[in-house]
């Protein structure tokens, strides 16, 4: 059995632990869920269970599953539950508070902390090493990868806490996925794309089977977009779940690029912003409603009106610079992030010249394909190494996919790392003079992209 005294520790033997980085299926996880008393089992076939808190109640349990959009649902469900409480969000959350809702999500851009939430904030450090320890009493011989470390440490914060609301972001699919040992009051499915072909599928119709494994007999499931597969509605009907789905039992009106109206029982909710995918916000508000949680309608519209998210079209601006982050890293999350990026570049308050794009990103990724929504938007780009991750596509290559997808006369250059980009870009706007032509620096392309660029960022005036 390991014991650390600190969080980096524990991190770095877990990456050790089992011989494979990705092993999806239940029974691991479903076994030391149970030990620790998370769960009461449903179903040993399917290695599956009902939530039960330390206090013995039975929490709702909402499971994101989708290709794009989940981490805007989790932000969105934490955001409007917490604004109809008499909750006031701190920095960081304790097991000993009171808790009104807590969440799962992955990956983290800064912290390891980011994916345990309780009421908005993530944990300390001591509390999370607390729950690796008894995850490692509790698992004997059976071994664990990382993320099943990270899954099982989320829901025993949340059965110790005794949250009453737990909401789950998938991590890979559904189906298998670690948190899926763990049966839902409600269902959301916020899109399908092509992505992590390698163990979802190669068709969109392969990947829908495999994300819609949260759904449950008898529980509701709503469809965030209104173009699912078939195969999800048949799914749904054979388990006799109750589908909600977008443009038939709830409605989103845009007025424009960064207004939009979603109209839920009789109530219009309004989102003006370019930064969250409407559809994500939108299921968010819906789920709510299905668990009849007691939602404060002026007090909802000002969550909404407050809504951003790491990550997602993040701004910061430096002098002429304004760099805008964003985890985007397929086709689908980069047509979202190419249809912001152009009503933000046209608008009168920030129109550019130029918009000059830093890009990392993975080889196991369509990169092509990723890229092309934004060919005709970028007018230069700096192409980055990610270093120390064997995953990542090299500059040099991505340099080069970059010229066979864009017909530009703009530059295309690399660097060794996102670091040196934006730390390049810095030091060019302190060596002007005056600066008076505006910039937009689109950074994008995967987490760790969008990681180092906070960090380089963090400070810069």
């Amino acid at each position: 059995m390991a014991r650390f005294n600190n969080l980096e520790s524990w991190l770095a033997w877990l990456e050790t632990l089992h011989p494979c980085e990705i092993d999806l299926g239940l029974k691991r996880v479903f076994s030391v869920a149970y030990r620790l008393g998370i769960i009461e089992p449903t179903s040993h076939a399917t290695f599956t269970g009902n939530a039960v808190n330390a206090n013995g109640r039975k929490p709702h349990v909402i499971t994101i599953a989708g290709t794009n959009g989940k981490g805007s649902c989790v932000k969105t469900l934490e955001s409007i539950i917490l604004a109809s409480s008499e909750y006031h969000s701190a920095s960081r959350s304790s097991l000993s508070d009171t808790v009104f809702v807590s969440a799962f999500t992955s990956p983290h851009i800064l912290h390891y902390s980011e994916r345990i939430k309780l009421n908005g904030a993530p944990l300390f450090d001591i509390d999370i090493c607390a729950l690796f320890t008894a995850i490692d009493q509790a698992r004997g011989d059976i071994s664990l990868t990382y993320f099943e470390f990270a899954a099982l440490a989320a829901l025993l914060a949340m059965h110790r806490s005794n949250s009453p609301i737990w909401v789950l972001e998938v991590g890979l699919g559904g189906r298998l996925d670690a948190v899926n040992v763990v049966n839902c009051s409600v269902a959301v499915i916020t899109s399908i794309g092509l992505d992590h072909q390698a163990w979802l599928g190669d068709t969109v119709e392969e990947i829908a089977r495999e994300k819609g494994g949260i759904m449950r007999v008898n529980t509701p499931v709503i469809f965030g977009s209104q173009n699912m597969p078939s195969v999800l509605n048949q799914a749904a009907c054979a388990l006799n779940a109750k589908s909600y789905q977008q443009g038939k039992d709830y409605l989103i009106h845009t007025q424009d690029a960064a207004r939009h109206v979603i109209k839920i029982n009789n109530n219009d909710y309004i989102y003006s912003n370019f930064g969250l995918p409407i559809e994500s916000i939108a299921a968010a508000i819906m789920a709510c409603n299905i668990l009849n949680l007691p939602l404060q309608l002026e007090a909802t519209q000002q969550a909404l009106n407050d809504l951003c998210l790491e990550g997602r079209f993040e701004i910061i601006r430096h002098r002429n610079a304004i760099f805008i982050l964003d985890v985007a890293h397929n086709m689908m999350a980069t047509q979202h992030f190419a249809q912001n990026l152009l009503s933000y570049k046209n608008s009168t308050h920030y129109h550019s010249e130029e918009v000059t794009a830093i890009c990392g990103m993975m080889a196991d990724k369509d990169i092509s394909e990723s890229l092309t929504p934004l060919a005709s938007i970028i007018s230069n780009w700096i192409c980055c190494d990610i270093p120390n991750n064997t995953r990542a596509e090299s500059a040099d290559n991505l340099a080069q996919i970059v010229k066979n997808i864009t017909p530009l006369s703009g530059s295309i250059i690399t660097k060794k790392s996102v670091t040196k980009a934006v730390e390049s870009i810095i030091d060019q706007q302190y060596h002007q003079e005056e600066p008076t032509r505006l910039t937009i620096y689109p950074i994008f392309g995967s987490f760790f992209t969008v990681s180092a660029a906070k960090i380089a960022l963090r400070g810069k005036k």
